[in-house]
C-alpha cells in the first residue's frame, strides 16, 4: 500500500513523494556534497555553508547540522511524532502506526522536509541567504495540507480518511 501511495501522490507543479524518496535513496553517498567534491579535488573548502562548523556530508546536511536539527524539532512538534535523529526514512517504512493515514502524512512530511533542507542548502550556496527553519517547516505543512486536500488523495485514499 505504501508503494502505491509513493507512486501516485502528487501536487501539480511540485515534487512528488515518490520522486523525493527515490532521490534520497539513490542519492545517499552520491550527492554532490562538499565532502565528495573535496575527494575529487574540485573545491578546497568543505565546510557546510549554512552552519560553517563542519564538513558538508549527507548525515551532517540532513540530520546533524544545528539548522537541520532545528527543522526536525519543529516538524516533530508539528506532527506529534518522535522521529529519530538519523535514518528517518527507514524508520518511517518500519514504523507501526494504527492509523494508515497518519503514517502516510508523516512519511510525506519527512520526504518533504528532506527536500526543503536540500533546497535551503542550494539557496544558501546560490543567494548567500538561509531560509529560517520555521519557514521551511511551514512550507512542508503547506505541502501536506495541499496533498491532503488534493483530488488524487481524496479519491484514491477516501477509504483511509473515512
Amino acid at each position: 500500500m505504501l508503494n502505491l501511495l509513493i507512486e501516485t501522490l502528487e501536487v501539480q507543479g511540485q515534487y512528488t513523494v515518490a520522486s523525493g524518496y527515490d532521490w534520497l535513496q539513490g542519492a545517499q553517498g552520491r550527492l554532490f556534497t562538499k565532502d565528495m567534491m573535496l575527494r575529487f579535488g574540485v573545491i578546497s573548502d568543505g565546510l557546510y555553508e549554512i552552519c560553517r562548523t563542519q564538513l558538508e556530508d549527507h548525515q551532517h546536511l540532513f540530520f546533524l547540522c544545528e539548522f537541520s536539527t532545528r527543522c526536525w524539532t519543529l516538524l516533530r512538534d508539528c506532527i506529534g511524532v518522535d522521529l529519530p535523529a538519523t535514518d528517518t526514512l527507514n524508520w518511517c517504512i518500519k514504523w507501526r502506526c494504527k492509523s494508515l493515514l497518519k503514517k502516510y502524512i508523516v512519511y510525506a512530511a519527512v520526504v518533504a522536509l528532506i527536500y526543503h533542507i536540500w533546497m535551503a542548502r542550494n539557496i544558501c550556496r546560490e543567494e548567500n541567504r538561509v531560509p529560517a527553519p520555521c519557514y521551511i517547516v511551514n512550507e512542508v505543512k503547506s505541502y501536506i495540507q495541499n496533498l491532503y486536500r488534493s483530488r488524487e488523495w481524496s479519491s484514491r485514499y477516501k477509504h483511509v480518511v473515512n
